[in-house]
């Protein structure tokens, strides 16, 4: 068996320390997924970037392995930090951007250090956005799997796949412009990917889990713009 911390290949059993690390091996009975639930043995930071780069390359894989029960403790902490943290990096990122379109003389009416004082407050309201947000967004995301039959488990399974999806992808938006166009176009696959593995539904189940939400909202949408424009003209008519 191969050591998950160190590479070290070895006649270790599931349960058995690493003789080189220390690491603990995995049991092979119960889903070892994801990496981020084995940092105590893998490493913090090893565990995040695991993560992180398996779900983005190879959801499949990365939720396949998942726990569909493994508690929301886990998945909530590595959603808030990973949240966090990419928008701090582009807190800081973007003075140096900024001053750089300056010197090439592009107009910038921020001041870069207004920016940089802000981080804790961004910080702060950060965390308590991205808690409730969590909340909300697998809340949403599993009654849409109810009503399009994809939800074979409860709550706690799609709120492992919102949190572990959507937050793999919060370091992308690092990346200026082309990070939440890859969000935009990656999110609906990798969240598709998840429910279809942790809630073992069809292909087809799990594309209409995450699209009714949109639909929905459209629709609303569509039903307001035409209520204002309903009311617009009853108003042109009344003069």
């Amino acid at each position: 068996m191969i050591c998950p911390k160190c590479g070290m290949e070895n006649n270790m059993r599931p349960g058995d320390a690493c003789p080189m690390c220390g690491c603990r091996i995995p049991p092979v009975t119960s889903a070892p997924g994801p990496a981020w639930e084995w940092r105590r043995e893998i490493g913090f930071f090893p565990a995040m970037f695991q993560t992180i780069i398996e779900v983005i390359i190879n959801p499949a894989r990365a939720f396949r392995s998942m726990n569909p029960v493994g508690g929301i403790q886990n998945p909530l902490f590595f959603f808030v930090l990973v949240s966090v943290i990419a928008v701090v990096a582009n807190s800081l990122y973007q003075p140096l951007l900024e001053n750089m379109m300056k010197g090439m003389g592009v107009p910038i009416v921020d001041p870069p250090i207004g920016r940089i004082l802000m981080i804790p407050v961004t910080i702060f309201f950060g965390i308590v956005a991205q808690l409730v947000g969590a909340f909300i967004g697998a809340g949403i995301l599993h009654v849409s799997a109810m009503i399009c039959g994809a939800a074979r488990r409860d709550f706690e399974a799609t709120f492992r796949v919102y949190c572990y999806g959507m937050g793999a992808l919060m370091p992308l938006n690092v990346i200026p412009i082309l990070g939440g166009l890859a969000i935009i176009f990656w999110a609906p696959v990798v969240t598709c990917i998840g429910i279809r593995e942790v809630h073992a539904t069809t292909t087809g189940r799990a594309i209409a889990t995450v699209i009714l939400p949109a639909l929905l909202l459209l629709g609303c949408c569509g039903v307001g713009c035409l209520a204002v424009v309903a009311l617009g003209a009853a108003g042109a008519g009344m003069h």
